[in-house]
């Protein structure tokens, strides 16, 4: 994000050079020319008007992206989600019986949504799900799951790599739930209730 706006900033401040240049030269070319006084004051106004306007607007972005709270706050999203991080043979050999569910962090840097990162927060007492999906293909990314996969198992059941599902909470535009059966997986108060 910070880069972006360097680069914008970059090419105003530019394009801002570029058009000062011309403003000066189209008045000196009156001027030499011998056009009358009001067509150079004129010019020179116009000159002073726009290094103004230039000013202004340049002014405006630099605050507007600075390194104050709210350029942060746009630039990286936070989640906190529930799921039960295992591998994949042990859902296969049905050894979670009881899955430690999780209070995950998933946050994402809006400028590169590949880089996603979870943090497990803290331990949620959780009831098992009544089933857990026997799927052997992530629903989010159409891959196979391998024996020593890390999957992430949301309460209603179903399973996805935990790289997918961290993904799948960004492109979500409404509230975060199953890519399968849109039960909600965020925590908020309403989640850690009917779930």
């Amino acid at each position: 994000m910070a880069a972006a706006t360097q680069c914008n900033n970059r090419k105003l401040l530019q394009w801002g050079l570029v058009l000062m240049l011309l403003s000066v030269l189209s008045v000196s070319v009156g001027i030499f020319k011998g056009a009358s006084w009001a067509i150079g004051v004129s010019a020179a106004m116009s000159v002073l008007l726009f290094m103004l306007l230039f000013v202004i607007v340049f002014t405006k972005t630099a605050d507007s992206t600075g390194t104050g709270s709210a350029g942060a706050a746009v630039a990286q999203k936070e989640f906190h989600c529930v799921w039960a991080a295992c591998k994949f043979r042990e859902l296969q050999a049905s050894c979670v019986a009881r899955p430690i569910f999780n209070l995950v962090c998933v946050t994402s840097d809006q400028s590169n949504r590949c880089l996603v990162v979870c943090r497990h927060l803290a331990t949620v007492d959780r009831r098992p799900p009544a089933k857990i999906s026997c799927q052997r293909a992530c629903a989010c990314c159409l891959d196979d799951y391998h024996l020593n996969t890390d999957v992430a198992l949301l309460p209603c059941g179903h399973a996805y790599h935990q790289e997918c599902i961290a993904r799948w909470c960004f492109s979500s535009v409404k509230k975060i739930s199953c890519p399968t059966c849109r039960k909600p997986f965020e925590h908020t108060a309403t989640t850690m209730t009917s779930l």
